[in-house]
Parts: C-alpha cells; structure tokens; sequence
C-alpha cells in the first residue's frame, strides 16, 4: 500500500523518493524526513521548470519557495506546507535530534497535499490524481509493524545521510548541465502539461487542511521555542472538573499542553478561529487551569492565539498580571522562571538599593520610582534625566535591584550608536563586576545576564534562526529591556523590537518632558508629559552642591552668517574673487542667502575669526597653557574638513593632531573618541558632525563652538549636555569646573530662549515604501475614478483599457510584494493577518476605503521585489509621482517631474553611442526630450518609460547641482552679546500634576493629614507640613509646581480638598437638616443630593457655583428653592467647608 500511487502516471520522477519517505515513517523517522525533502527538492524544480519561473536571487531551497513567483503559483498556505518539509530535512540531516514517527508522519502528510496539488496543476495527466484522497497513516504503521517482525527494520546514519544528499546534488548539477537535450525535453513536457490543462475535465475539490493553519502557525512559533507540538500529551490533553455550565459530563480537551522534563505542566495554549479575538478564550483556558492545576497541583501559565495574535495571562495570586499581548511562547527554561518568580520574587521596597553605584537622592528617587511602577503591575517606566546626571550609573543600580530580588534574570540595555554601547558597557562592567556583561556587537556570550546592543543589531538578532531552527533571542528571553534615549526615531524605526519581547521597559532620556513625543509617551504606556520621573539641569546646577555645571552663553555672529553675501556689497578685489569662482552649470549668483553659508558656500575669513575668537575665549586648561577640551559642531562633512584645514594653517605651533574631526565618515573614529577623552591626549578640539551631539561623556569638556543652526530642541539640549559634566581640579589643585562656555554663531541660545516653534521631525521612508505607498495611490485611485464613473454614465467599464491594463500590472506587483514577505521575520509576523489577506490575489481586485488601510500596513515591511538598484528605485518613485499628477489633474507636479525626466534622459542621450544598453533605448529618450510628447501623456506611456529607463538611470552622471565654493573675502564680526541661556521650563502641567497626585493621595486615604481634609476638619500649620511633604516625598512633582496649583486653587488645603473630595458620609451629615424627609420636598432634596455629588468630587463648592448651571438651570436660585432664611443657611455651610481647608 502506498498514499503516493498516483505519482507513477502524473510525476514518476517523485514516485520513488516520496514513497521511501512514506516507508521509513515508522522505522526509521530521520531517513524519512530526508527523503520527503529530497521529494520537494525534486518538486520544486519540476515546478519552475515546467511554469518557466525566474529564479531567485540565489539557487537554495529556502530562496526558491519562498519567492514571490513561487508563491503566487501555488498559495501561501502550500508554501507553509513545503517550508515545514525544508526545516524538518535540514534537522535530519544536519542535528543529532533524535525524531519520532508522529515527527515524520505530519511532515509526510503535508508532502502528500503538495504533491496532490503539483499532480493536478502541473502534470500531464490530471485526471489520475485521488482528489478525495486523504493521507492513510495507519496502514502504513500496519507495513511497518508487519517488516519489524519480519526484522526488515532499516536505520541510517547521518553520515550517510550527508553521504545521499552529496550525491543527489552532483546528480542536480549534472542534470543541470545537459543543456541542448534539456531544453529540447522541457519544451516537450511544458507542451504536454499545457495541453493537459486545458483540457483537463476535473476541479480540485482535495482538501488540503487549510483550515489548519491556525494550527501550523502556533506550531511553527513553537519549535522555534524549542517545543515539539507533536510530542506526547501536548495536543488535545483531556482535562476533568470542568464546571457544568462548560460541559455537562465535566470534561474538555486543552488544545496544548507544554510540559516540563518532570512531568508539570508549566503553560497551555487555548487556540481560537483566525476571525475570533483571542481574548474570547481567556476564560476557558483559565477553567482549564484550574482544572490542570487540580491534577497536577501547579498552575499553568496562559497563553491565547488565533495563530495571528497571541496574549499571555499568569492569574496566580503570586503574579496575577493581566492579559497582554506577545509576540509568541516561551521556552520550558523560561516558563520555569516565570513559575518560580510567583514564589522568590521579594518586594522591592523590601530592597535596599546599592548607594556605591547610584547614590544621589535623585538617583536613589528614580530608581524607587520605577520600582514603584513594576509593584503596581505597570511593566513600563520613563525617566527624564539632564545629560550627566548618571543615566546609565541608575540603570546599572537598578539592575543589581531587580536581579538580586528575582524579578530579571537577562537584561538587556540598548543604545543608538556603537560608541554609546560601547561606553554604557564599560560604567556596567564597572559598577556590576558580579555579573557577566556581554556587547553583542562584538561578543556572543550566550551566558551573560546583562547584554548590549544596538537597536539595528538587536533588530537582525531575532530575525535569526540556528539551523535547528530555534530562535536564540525569542519573546522570554529578556525580563528587562533598558532603552538609552528614548525618543520618536526609537518608536517609529525599531518599535517592533518591544513588539518582539515580553519585558520590562525602563526608557532614559533627557529630552525635556514636553518635549517627548506622544509615541514615546505610548511605547511606555503611560500618560503624555507625565514620566515616572523628572531630574532637570536647572535642579542639578541648584543643587547644593551642584551636580552639574551650568554652560555661559558667549553669542556673537558675523555679517555674512547673519545676512548672507551679496555681491553689490563686495568691494571690487573681492568681486574679482567671486567671479573667478567655479560656480558649476548656470549663471553667477548675484547673492548667497545665510542658510546657504557653509552648506556650499565657505568663506575661509568667516572661519578664521570663529577659530581664533575660541582661542582668545575659550577655558583654557594646564596653567593657561593650552586651550580645553571643546567640541566645535560643524554644518557637513565639508565643513568640518575646511575648519580643520584652517585650524592647523592658523596654529601650526599646536601641531598635528591639535585638532581632528571626528564623523561617521572618519577612519578609526572611535579611536579618536577615546584619545578626545582623555585629558593628556590628543586632540583637544574635536570637530563633529553629529556623532558627538548625543552620549559622549567627557567631564572635561568646557567649551562647545555652535558653528551651524539647530532647530531640535532635544538635539539643542542634548548638546548643551556634552559640557555639563563636573570635573574636579581641572583647572589645578582645587580649582573645580565650575562652568562651561557655548559659543554661538548661529542664533540657536537666543531661538531656544524664545521658544519659537522647532524644526518638525518625521520619519525617513525607504524607497521600498515609498514605491508601495505610490503604487497603492494610484491602485485606489484608478479603483475609486472606475467607481466614479460607473456611477456618473453608468459606464460598466468604468476606466479606459489603457488604464485598467496599467493598474492590473501594478496590483500584480503588491500582490507579488505580499506573497515575498517572509513569516518568520518579526515585522511582518507583527502584520500577519494584513500579509496573509493580501497574498490572496481576490484582495487587490478592488480596493474600497477599508482594504486600503489595512493594505497600507504593509507599506514599511522589506522586500526585495523591486529591485536592489538605488539609482532605479528613485526613478520608480519620480515615475510614479508623475503618474499621479496625471490622474489627479496636478499640472504643476506633472511639469516639475517632467523636468526632472527630461534631465535625466538628456544625460543618457549623451551616452547613446558609447554604451549599447542606452542605445537600444534611443527612441524613447529623444520623445521624452521632446515637450510635445508630454502634452497628452498617459500613466501607461508613463509607465513605458519607467520600464525601458529604470536600469539605465545609474549611468546618468551624479551632480552636486550647487557645487562647493570657497571664498576667501573679509567678513566683518559682531559685537559679543550678553544672552542668559534660558533652562528648558518644564512647564508646571497643572492638569496633568492634578491627575497623577489624585491618582497617588487617593491610594493613601489613611494618612491622618488626609482624613482631615476628605472629612472636614479643621487643619493646622502642622497638617499643612504634612500635606505638602507627602507630595514631595511621594516625588510627583517639584516644590514650584505645588505651589502654582496651591495658588491656583485657593491654598494647599483646597487643592488637596479638590484632589480627594468631600467624604460622602460627612457631606450629608452637613445637610442633614436640608433633607429631613418630614418637611424636604423633591425638588430641594434633589437639589441637596446634585450638591453632595459635587462636593464629594471637588471637595468644596464656591457660593457663586449656586447661580450656574446645573443649578441654577434645573432648579433656580438657592431662594427660590429654600426661601431666602435657608439659602442664607446654606451659603453658610458652603463657606465653612471652605474655611475648614483652610489655615
């Protein structure tokens, strides 16, 4: 018996491997997964051979099946089936895993329904395959017992194995290299097989389980957790005691058990529809908990899928968070911790946190804070701190805290830049020399507890897979995530980094509160403007003693840096100089706008009188000796070389190496970075072009040079920040920094003090996603225009041929973007409901409002589908926008990219007899050259060109189309200006203060100060002490903020009255004799009861509150109501309440 008989008359060539996959299930479960994948090698080539696929960037398996081509032919679920028969081949042959049969059965079983579906689509003989045919695994388990008694039982190593696949790829290679033949017998079989096709009588109505891939998506997320799904007891475990409202007889099945080595079951997993929220199942899955908890006496962990989303749920009273969501499971050592964490996690106010490492009140106060968030159940936490006030030091304090009291076990710290990862490495091995610290960028110590990383790194990390096919770095491996500046970039780049893992989230950043961007405020769930906690420079620099030096503003400017270079002003040595320049194509400008100053233009006087203005200012360390530590920021690249140039002509005693640039693009840089911070080193002056703007802490820097316009407030403050730092006897024995000097040529002190709008920031599109964005407008353009149509003329076509062949060319494009995006990268596995729908060719047939959004979340995945040409992907992007312009009518931004067009394809005409690529290509670079031609251009002439021109537009010569000029003309300097800088005001945020101390005193009702206020008594100079060093204490806000809201509310008393209300119980014994049901009539008791409602909320109503609504409005004036004797009564208790707040 065999499941694979149809293969002799449709596919021969994969009758004998597939058929020995099927014999050796039972016997010997690796040789059958080798051959299975030996079947879908050999299938996979049929496949493109005989539908004349293109073959993918590289010629493996993997690549192969997992092309978008190869997906639109045969559908992404067949494709999860092939990729579970690669993974599973791979193991057998390259891991010592020891497979079961159940192993080597399911994956068999999904060999059958591809080669079911290659038979009936691909073959020459269609009508031989079983349609209705499932995968008979009992009678093959029947042969295998009936061989083993017969001792026919067959087992083989691994060595043979690599022995038999070796072979079979020099048979591939072989096969591959009898071209002339070959071609000859394709040709043959293609016409066979289209024949057939065509004429074939039969539908596939073959089940192919697709309504299992709910099932094949939480199993995939499995094995590379290190689970096997097909493991005994882990699907389908049949529970008892459920309660009768479930199942009358008290029994159920939980869909999987994850069981540990000994037999406890750490986790289950209630699997829902794909169309069900997986939240539907937490109560089930929590009665089957308790139901496992009563068998087995340990309760599970709970997770819920419906193969897309997944959440988690610990409902044991020693964890008891709530239901989140993940991004998949947890391996059995990390499901073990999380149990065990329910029993030895110890409180953390219980903790003393270590004062060698973070001892400043301040520190001490941030780390209690987060603390105090991770004990409330929040899981995420965001400290604002001034640029030297000893982030990383609190970070590594707080790890030494968490570790030691069991609530993380691995840690891991992220940082935006190399250089910073590297420092923040360096202060944790300093300050936690009892814990393994592993850099990832440049070790892999898997047995660290504190790991480091860049944000890109990490990113391509959990994107990785070992050859087994786990995944080293899944949702549970980190408790703690500590993310160095938190910022918008961080959220809107690599948000799919905290997505990925299950973790605590503790972000640093000194970005001034108001100034942090709504996303950041959401990645760590908590309020805008509202951090868990605040130190700002200005409490720094107050302190006493200070923790930070303050900066001094030294702000001057030039006449060409504040107003630009005319020409008419020049004098007539220095217009000879302007007119021998080298301006590039075009005419001689007759001016240079002071933006424009050294962005192209560079006057070397304008440089020489900044150089020398920092030498003749600046601190100067050694005695006076030499000049200090300074950062001078420069403009570009350019820049930064021609100050350096000058630098040394200016000062050639200094020497080389005085000075140096250090960039991105610099050789060794961080080798300059380390000489720079050290003292007796080389250089002193470090010219930069942002590298140094952010995290390089060097104490003794004391002079910063603003030699370009910055227009980011936190970038501004960042590098203010580099000069903070205290640094003891710099200046000699004694003799403290006490303070840093900012020159400033570029206006930035004075823009900043006037807080006038910054420079908005937005994400950076790849040209990827630009190109999706485009080509999904114009779809649902041409879709909502057709629509248009049909409704205005009743035209059943709706657009013309032309157009309706254009967007069937562009949808297939997304469709084909779609079906390449692979499942096991995180991103899209964060989008995979969106993936799945839009690998279905029937989702691009029309895009109405809804699917369009939902296919928009594609738009920032990666793929290669377009190309990797940069050059012709730009092109793509102008045709595009072109495109556009077309269809909505935009002349102007059609006129602006026809320029652009006819730039470029003037360029390539030039090119016409020198490269032969170009010169097939002639006749439509001269009608693009020609205006008419765009006169009635279409968005498939358009498209055309982008076809024919895209891979020829690298050849078009790159021009800076403002080239570099350097002018040696005399500037003339400014008057130095007296300009305080302005500390960032934080802003006192009344409203957001109000909410988080409500939040906090309503929590602490108990404290006898409080029960003062909330039941009307009468408070003391004592009780208004004690008020107010609750908040204090409680960190909520600074002393100024409190006395602004105190102000604003009338006194401490009110605002603390306002903030916990009017105990209800005393509020109506106040207006007792108001509601005595004898003599109230309805009208004054509801009167009464909407004044109780108010007074519990606010705590204190003023009279005039009576005069407006609702008052006023539902029952008139207090007289009206009560009489003139009464309301006078009532005034009365009102003021008393009042008063009582009062001192």
């Amino acid at each position: 018996m065999t499941n694979f008989a149809f293969l002799s008359s449709t596919l021969p060539a994969l009758a004998e491997p597939a058929r020995r996959a099927e014999h050796y299930i039972f016997t010997d479960p690796t040789s059958s997964l080798f051959y299975a994948r030996r079947a879908l090698e050999l299938l996979v080539d049929h496949l493109y051979t005989v539908n004349n696929l293109p073959e993918p960037y590289e010629n493996k398996l993997a690549a192969r099946i997992n092309s978008p081509e190869f997906n639109k032919l045969v559908g992404r679920d067949l494709v999860a089936k092939a990729d579970i028969i690669r993974l599973a081949g791979n193991k057998a042959v390259h891991t010592n895993i020891k497979f079961t049969a159940r192993d080597a059965g399911v994956t068999v079983e999904q060999l059958f329904h591809l080669l079911i579906w290659a038979a009936l689509h691909s073959s020459a003989n269609p009508e031989a395959v079983p349609q209705q045919a499932q995968f008979n695994l009992n009678a093959l388990r029947q042969q295998a017992e009936a061989r083993a008694h017969a001792s026919q039982a067959h087992h083989s190593t691994k060595a043979q194995l690599q022995q038999l696949q070796e072979q079979f790829a020099e048979e591939d290679r072989k096969r591959a290299e009898e071209s002339a033949e070959k071609d000859r017998e394709i040709a043959e079989l293609r016409a066979q097989i289209a024949e057939a096709q065509r004429t074939k009588q039969v539908k596939d109505t073959h089940d192919y389980k697709e309504n299992e891939t709910r099932t094949e998506y939480i199993d995939i997320l499995l094995r590379e957790t290190g689970w096997n799904p097909d493991a005994p007891e882990v699907r389908e475990y049949p529970v008892e005691g459920l309660p009768a409202s479930t199942n009358p007889s008290g029994k159920g099945k939980v869909d999987y058990v994850l069981w540990s080595a000994d037999r406890k079951p750490l986790a289950i997993i209630e699997a829902k529809r794909t169309s069900k929220n997986p939240s539907t199942g937490i109560h089930q899955a929590q009665l089957y908990a308790s139901a496992l908890e009563q068998e087995k006496g340990v309760r599970p962990i709970i997770f819920v899928s419906n193969g897309y989303e997944h959440q988690i749920i610990d409902d044991h009273p020693g964890s008891n968070y709530p239901a989140r969501k993940v991004a998949g499971f947890l391996t059995e050592d990390e499901l073990r911790l999380a149990i065990a964490r329910r029993t030895d996690r110890k409180p953390l106010a219980a903790r003393p946190i270590n004062t060698e490492i973070a001892g400043r009140p301040y520190q001490i106060h941030a780390i209690t804070s987060v603390a105090e968030t991770f004990t409330s159940k929040k899981r995420s936490a965001l400290l604002v701190m001034a640029t030297g006030t000893g982030k990383t030091r609190i970070a590594a304090a707080l790890i030494e805290l968490l570790q030691e009291a069991s609530w993380a076990k691995r840690v891991l710290f992220l940082a935006d830049r190399t250089a910073l990862v590297k420092q923040a490495t360096k202060v944790l091995v300093e300050h936690l020399p009892q814990v393994p610290v592993t850099n990832l960028l440049t070790e892999k110590n898997s047995t660290a507890r504190v790991f480091t990383c860049t944000y890109p790194t990490m990113l391509n990390l959990i994107n990785t897979r070992d050859e087994n096919g786990l995944q080293r770095f899944g949702p549970g491996y980190f408790d703690l995530i500590i993310i160095d500046e938190a910022h918008r970039s961080v959220y809107a780049k690599y948000g799919e980094i905290f997505n990925h893992f299950d973790a605590l989230k503790v972000g640093l950043t000194a970005t001034p509160k108001d100034d942090i961007a709504h996303n950041t405020y959401r990645l760590f769930e908590i309020e805008d403007g509202v951090p868990t906690d605040v130190y700002t420079l200005e409490q720094a620099v107050n302190n006493e003693p200070p923790y930070l030096v303050p900066p001094k503003a030294k702000v001057r400017d030039t006449l060409f840096l504040r107003e630009g270079v005319h020409y008419e002003d020049l004098s007539e040595d220095d217009k000879d100089a302007w007119d021998e320049q080298d301006w590039g194509e075009g005419e001689i400008p007759e001016s240079v706008e002071a933006p424009d100053i050294n962005k192209y233009l560079f006057n070397l006087d304008t440089i020489d009188k900044v150089l020398k203005n920092l030498m003749d200012e600046g601190h100067r360390v050694a005695g006076g000796d030499r000049l200090g530590k300074t950062i001078l920021f420069a403009k570009s690249q350019a820049h930064a070389n021609i100050i350096l140039d000058r630098f040394n002509a200016l000062f050639p005693d200094l020497g080389a190496g005085f000075a140096a640039v250090i960039t991105h693009s610099t050789s060794h840089a961080q080798d300059l970075i380390e000489d720079f911070s050290d003292p007796a080193k080389t250089p002193h002056v470090a010219i930069s072009v942002d590298m140094l703007d952010t995290g390089i802490d060097v104490p003794e820097v004391v002079n910063l040079v603003f030699f370009k316009p910055v227009r980011s407030k936190s970038k501004y403050w960042q590098m203010i920040g580099r000069g903070t730092r205290l640094c003891a006897d710099l200046f000699g024995p004694g003799k403290d920094k006490e303070n840093f000097y900012v020159f400033d040529w570029c206006g930035n002190i004075e823009f900043f003090n006037h807080d006038l709008p910054e420079a908005g920031s937005s994400k950076q599109f790849s040209l990827t996603e630009r190109i999706f964005d485009l080509e999904l407008q114009l779809v649902k353009y041409l879709d909502d225009a057709a629509d248009s149509r049909i409704r205005s003329v009743g035209d059943g076509n709706g657009i013309s041929e032309d157009s309706r062949d254009f967007r069937l060319d562009i949808a297939d494009r997304l469709h084909r973007f779609a079906l390449s995006l692979d499942p096991r990268n995180v991103q899209v596995r964060q989008r995979l409901r969106a993936v799945e729908k839009f690998s279905d060719a029937a989702a691009w047939e029309k895009l109405d409002d809804e699917t369009f959004a939902q296919a928009s979340e594609l738009a920032g995945l990666y793929t290669d589908i377009f190309g990797s040409d940069v050059d012709a992907k730009r092109f793509d992007v102008l045709m595009h926008r072109a495109q556009l312009a077309v269809l909505q009518g935009e002349t102007a931004l059609l006129e602006k990219a026809a320029q652009n067009v006819r730039q470029l394809a003037s360029d390539l005409h030039g090119k016409i007899d020198s490269i032969p690529k170009i010169s097939a290509q002639a006749e439509i670079i001269s009608a693009v050259l020609d205006v008419i031609w765009w006169e009635n251009v279409t968005v498939s002439m358009l498209e055309s060109v982008r076809k024919r021109l895209r891979s020829l537009v690298r050849h078009v010569d790159k021009k800076d189309h403002r080239k570099p000029v350097v002018l040696d003309i005399e500037d003339t300097l400014s008057e130095a200006r007296e300009v305080e800088i302005i500390p960032h005001v934080t802003g006192t945020d009344i409203d957001l203060f109000e909410k988080k101390a409500r939040a906090y005193l309503q929590k602490h009702l108990d404290d006898p100060a409080l029960q003062k206020v909330h039941r009307n008594e009468k408070l003391t100079e004592v009780d208004y002490s004690r008020l107010e060093n609750i908040l204090l204490d409680a960190g909520i806000a600074q002393k100024e903020v409190i006395t602004d809201a105190s102000q604003a509310k009338g006194g401490l008393g009110l605002l603390i009255r306002s903030l916990v209300g009017l105990d209800e119980a005393t509020a109506r014994a106040l207006f007792a004799d108001f509601l005595h049901h004898n003599t109230a009539t309805t009208a004054q008791m509801n009167y009464i009861n909407t004044l109780i409602d108010e007074l519990t909320r606010t705590g204190y109503v003023p009279r005039k509150r009576l005069v407006e609504p609702p008052y006023k409005t539902n029952y008139g004036t207090p007289a009206t109501v009560f009489g003139d004797e009464r309301a006078k009564s009532l005034g009365v208790v009102l003021d008393e309440v009042e008063a009582a707040a009062k001192i």
